[in-house]
């Protein structure tokens, strides 16, 4: 077979008219009837891409151009996966089958890898790392709410403070470091931040404040929020994502990344951890993990009374929110408590 198609010299831009085949291992080339004949293992060969026409490098610095690409294929076969590439660019069916493969994987990639990714790093990162992290989320956090240095007076709740200071002594090694804070816009709640500051707002200690173990439950919570480095995981987790779109549409702004803690919100598989670390620390120490669902309950109650006057307060952020408990979860709580009795009789 002979393909028609033009010869550059290799130092300007002329062209002439030229003819390309391959016989017994060697390539022709013929020019006005002068033939140049080069061992096929010395050329080097574009592969096929969409409609560009196919080049042929030639060991004297010369090369052959054709937009013949169905004699070029022919004569020069497309190699393994280039073959494949080749394939699937050629025929709408199968690229529209490598856009669904790559839709599928992109999703798994995110629902699956990214966290299992996320969770790995987490615990790989230097406290240092973390601490970093959370300075940011503080600042955004008082920015957000308008919050002031000055300490919250807990006057009404004498029993805070010993509180605090014994989940703070309790998890040291964690860097525990409980902050009440007073905000309208938040209602009851805590949350954690990476490096183990934990915010929990007057509200809560309000409505558990006839039963301060309550408050020690859902601060045992959120310990293990930090002890499984959940915060970390989502900002890792959501920085990938942010990396992953800006290799597919462009855009490369991070400064954002304090704010994620705000906006995104913990999975099943973190709360569930996180109540499966309070559970067996309350039944360890004789209480009931009922204590949990009690807050957790007045919690709920307390955000669905008020999400009509003020439902900002309680629906735009994510760790911020409140956590809800579900019959399910009720559930597992107490069959992690029994089964943590059993271990310790």
């Amino acid at each position: 077979m002979v393909v028609s198609g033009w010869l550059y010299d290799g130092q300007t831009s002329n062209r002439v008219s030229a003819q390309i085949s391959v016989r017994a291992g060697q390539v022709h080339v013929e020019v006005d009837g002068a033939l140049r004949v080069f061992p096929l293992k010395q050329v080097n060969v574009s592969e096929p891409l969409a409609q560009v026409a196919r080049t042929v490098d030639l060991p004297d610095g010369s090369r052959f151009e054709s937009r013949e690409l169905s004699a070029m294929e022919t004569l020069f076969p497309p190699q393994n996966l280039w073959s494949l590439i080749h394939k699937i660019e050629s025929q709408l069916g199968w690229a529209i089958l490598a856009t669904i493969v790559v839709l599928i994987l992109s999703w798994m990639l995110y629902k699956e890898g990214l966290p299992w990714a996320a969770k790995f790093a987490a615990h790989m990162v230097p406290q240092e790392w973390a601490e970093f992290v959370e300075e940011g989320t503080n600042k955004s956090i008082k920015q957000f709410f308008g919050l002031t240095s000055e300490e919250v007076s807990l006057a009404e709740w004498p029993w805070a403070p010993a509180l605090f200071k014994k989940v703070e002594e309790k998890y040291k090694d964690k860097k525990v470091n409980i902050r009440p804070i007073q905000s309208e816009r938040i209602g009851p709640n805590a949350f954690a931040l990476p490096a183990g500051t934990i915010y929990i707002t007057t509200d809560l200690l309000n409505v558990c404040k006839n039963n301060p173990d309550e408050v020690y439950a859902v601060l045992l919570h959120e310990v293990g929020h930090v002890q499984h480095r959940h915060g970390l995981q989502m900002v890792i987790q959501q920085t990938g994502l942010m990396v992953f779109l800006s290799l597919i549409v462009g855009a490369s702004d991070f400064s954002n990344i304090p704010l994620v803690l705000m906006s995104a919100s913990y999975s099943r598989d973190h709360e569930k951890e996180a109540d499966v670390f309070a559970a067996k620390k309350l039944a360890e120490e004789g209480l009931s993990v009922d204590l949990l669902i009690s807050a957790l309950n007045k919690m709920e109650e307390f955000h669905a009374k008020g999400k009509n006057e003020n439902q900002e307060t309680h629906r735009m952020l994510g760790i911020l929110s409140s956590h809800p408990i579900t019959a399910d979860r009720a559930v597992y709580l107490r069959e992690v408590e029994q089964k943590t009795k059993k271990e310790r009789k």
